[in-house]
């Protein structure tokens, strides 16, 4: 008995050995527009549990993630299959993704590691029933600095327009040319936009405060481009996502001689 367990435990190793030692790649967060929606394993996506997606790793094995800006880690349970953008190794929850202090940056370098456990695919869900998150006893979350859940919305109300700001609220100068996807005056959508956009691959979001008559609106910019032509194949991407935007440019770039 002792002996097959070790047996398996060893295999276990095996097949997930580079993960195991670590699997360098950039994360995201499942925005709020996905709370208790179905996952792949048949449980509901809680943005307060501690979840994860993952391509292949069996539902319920648990992953530490480590954000590599900070060193701050967190584990969470795999109950979803992706991300579907190839440059990205996992996303996780909107708890897990705060406890990492990740929600401003959208999408950062993180390290994966599989605790060791023995299960297979087809028991990992008898381990972890479908509709039981994790859930792990965690101190308050501080919601100080650069949270865009709370930090954004006020910061926005005071930005000057005309500006192009990142998702901290920082001014930013970008140059060629973006491609203008939305016009909302509504902060808190805004937000989740912007979440739902980092979410689909979308990293390069910029903020443009604009006045529309008496009422102050917010524009959403994707992307920089040295050229109208680079812009084409992300504008057709936005496109297939529902997205009906349009390239235009920042600052001209200045050829060189």
């Amino acid at each position: 008995m002792v002996k097959n367990i070790f047996i398996a435990f060893v295999l276990y190793l095996l097949t997930f050995d580079g993960i195991c030692q670590g699997n360098m790649g950039y994360a995201s967060y499942y925005g709020r527009e996905f709370h208790g929606r179905r996952t792949a394993s048949g449980e509901k996506y809680n943005m307060s549990a501690f979840t994860a997606a993952h391509r292949t790793l069996p539902f319920g094995t648990l992953i530490k993630v480590t954000n590599m800006n900070n060193k701050l880690s967190v584990i969470v349970k795999v109950n979803d299959r992706g991300p579907f953008s190839k440059k990205r190794i996992v996303d996780i929850s909107r708890a897990a993704a705060e406890s990492i202090d990740m929600v401003s940056d959208g999408v950062v370098l993180v390290e994966v590691e599989v605790l060791p456990s023995i299960m297979t695919k087809a028991d990992s869900l008898v381990f972890f029933p479908k509709y039981d998150s994790l859930k792990i006893k965690k101190e308050p979350i501080s919601h100080a600095n650069n949270n865009i859940e709370e930090d954004l919305p006020t910061k926005l109300l005071n930005l000057s327009t005309g500006k192009l700001y990142n998702v901290k609220g920082e001014q930013k100068i970008p140059l060629g040319f973006g491609i203008q996807v939305l016009s909302i005056s509504d902060t808190k959508k805004l937000i989740t936009e912007i979440d739902s956009l980092h979410l689909k691959g979308f990293e390069l979001v910029y903020i443009e405060p604009a006045m529309v008559g008496s009422k102050k609106s917010f524009r959403i910019l994707v992307g920089q481009f040295s050229d109208k032509n680079a812009a084409q194949d992300d504008k057709i991407k936005l496109e297939q996502l529902g997205y009906n935007g349009f390239v235009r440019q920042y600052i001209a770039i200045k050829k060189s001689k």
